[in-house]
């Protein structure tokens, strides 16, 4: 389909979701089965509006999955039950083009990978604002406009410069600011954000967390964190839900989790970390 046969599609189509303020996700027992083996059981989650809840746990958790799922990004062939509400609708029964119309506009996402989010062959310029064009129905000048505004917004020198050239000229830091600027680009009530920081240095890693942290607060805008490092929550997060083999064991504030855990799991995470827990508060 053309970009002008899918942008008249989307016009033709009733909005998915239209919402004004921050907007909040309840995930209410979802269960994804794939290949014989239950993967998520009986998840239900708070997402709170306006707020960063975190993801955390073990490789094979479920947190990435959990995230994914809200999205419908889990993988061909599973079985999934349950609901995911978000602004009056349950995201899990949305065909294909109502949840594509979600996707970006009103739910972004951050990978992991900051040079896996972007084709080698196409500059800043293009891949920022394909999506915007789609979306909000914008020409290419008003695009590119957004586009820099947001570059400069998470910090990228020379913004207009920037634009202009091609994922290998940045660092990785910097990719992964740009890659937090492109899920920005439509104005996104929610932000998921799936272990931003891991294939980034220490230095690097504090300015991006910072740079969450300041989107949350000034934009309103709800992040999901998902990582395994209980360091990162403890700068960034809210709320936390840990996770084990597709269970939530433990959920509450950042306070309770990290300075109260009641469950021997999420005391063992904490146990494994090289640092103070008692630096840790609620404020």
């Amino acid at each position: 389909m053309t970009m002008q046969n899918r942008k008249n599609r989307a016009m033709e189509r009733e909005p998915v979701v239209e919402t004004t303020g921050p907007q909040g996700i309840e995930i209410e027992h979802l269960n994804l089965e794939l290949g014989g083996k239950r993967l998520l059981d009986d998840v239900s989650l708070h997402i709170e509006a306006g707020k960063v809840t975190g993801l955390a746990g073990e490789s094979g958790s479920g947190k990435s999955l959990t995230s994914y799922s809200i999205l419908q990004l889990y993988p061909e062939g599973s079985s999934v039950s349950g609901k995911i509400m978000f602004a009056g609708r349950n995201l899990l029964v949305l065909d294909t083009e109502e949840i594509t119309e979600v996707r970006g506009r009103q739910i972004a996402f951050v990978f992991q990978d900051p040079s896996s989010s972007f084709h080698p062959m196409i500059s800043i310029l293009g891949q920022m604002t394909d999506h915007m064009r789609y979306h909000l129905h914008m020409n290419r000048q008003q695009a590119a406009e957004r586009a820099q505004e947001l570059l400069d917004m998470v910090e990228i020198p020379d913004p207009h410069g920037a634009l202009h050239k091609y994922p290998h000229q940045f660092s990785g830091g910097q990719l992964q600011r740009i890659a937090i600027a492109s899920a920005l680009a439509c104005n996104p009530k929610v932000i998921i954000a799936d272990e931003p920081t891991t294939a980034l240095d220490v230095t690097v890693q504090a300015g991006i967390l910072q740079l969450l942290r300041d989107l949350c607060d000034r934009l309103g805008t709800t992040i999901i964190l998902v990582t395994h490092d209980l360091g990162v929550m403890s700068a960034l997060a809210d709320n936390v839900a840990v996770m084990r083999e597709g269970h939530i064991v433990e959920f509450g504030t950042r306070y309770q989790v990290l300075r109260e855990p009641k469950h021997p799991y999420t005391r063992s995470l904490i146990d494994a970390l090289p640092m103070n827990m008692g630096g840790f508060d609620d404020e």
